[in-house]
């Protein structure tokens, strides 16, 4: 594996390196063009280290899901019943969520707490939207084969996926790497888990949006 290859490279030939990526918050997402050497730089991490923990990763058992290679009518279905539909469920969740920790626990951390709520209530506004826009638009341009009319959604996707994983940033912080307070409520804890679990799959989301099904769009279209 080149220290010069770009992330995303990486993370498409070998699906399993993003659960590296992810322990190293290397971003595999939103910056996939950047080689893996300059990611860990930027991050003050050891390359080798990262690239023998890769290894280490895919040494194991698990089939890996090549989305590179499957049509791209397959990604678009996996996409919305994997991450669409279950995200559709989850937001409202955690919007509720967010608000009773802060109304219930309000008093130990006021300001974080209303914060939290305000983001989760935001990334979930968008989120659901981007979801919609997706679905109505950019996927049946793809299904259909208009390929060629798929630049400016694509790119107007990609600068919400900007946005949104930025919204997730700003909940890692609030909730300090999710490490739950002690004491904590029930629903501070659930809340704690949730955001964790939205973190990596929104980062898998748009990894394979991002540096699959747009990248073979754009390059099907010419």
């Amino acid at each position: 594996m080149e220290l010069d290859t770009p992330l995303r490279d990486i993370a498409v030939e070998h699906p399993l390196s993003t659960r590296v990526f992810q322990r190293y918050q290397i971003d595999f997402y939103c910056a996939g063009a950047r080689p893996l050497r300059e990611a860990c730089r930027a991050r003050d991490l050891d390359p080798q280290e990262v690239v023998r923990a890769i290894r280490r990763e895919l040494s194991s058992p698990e089939p890996e899901l090549r989305w590179d290679r499957a049509p791209l009518e397959d990604l678009i279905d996996y996409l919305v019943a994997h991450f669409h539909e279950p995200l559709r469920e989850e937001l409202p969740r955690l919007q509720v969520l967010a608000h009773r920790a802060a109304r219930t626990q309000g008093p130990s951390d006021p300001e974080r707490l209303i914060r939290i709520a305000e983001t989760v209530d935001t990334l979930a506004e968008d989120l659901l939207a981007h979801m919609d826009k997706e679905e109505q638009v950019l996927f049946p341009l793809i299904r259909g084969g208009s390929l060629e009319l798929t630049h400016t959604p694509i790119s107007v996707m990609e600068e919400e996926h900007l946005v949104a994983a930025e919204r997730v940033r700003s909940l890692r912080e609030l909730t300090h790497g999710s490490l739950i307070p002690r004491p904590a409520g029930a629903s501070w804890r659930a809340l704690w888990d949730g955001l964790e679990r939205l973190e990596v799959e929104l980062h898998e989301h748009i990894h394979l949006e991002n540096n699959v099904l747009h990248r073979r769009a754009r390059a099907q279209a010419g």
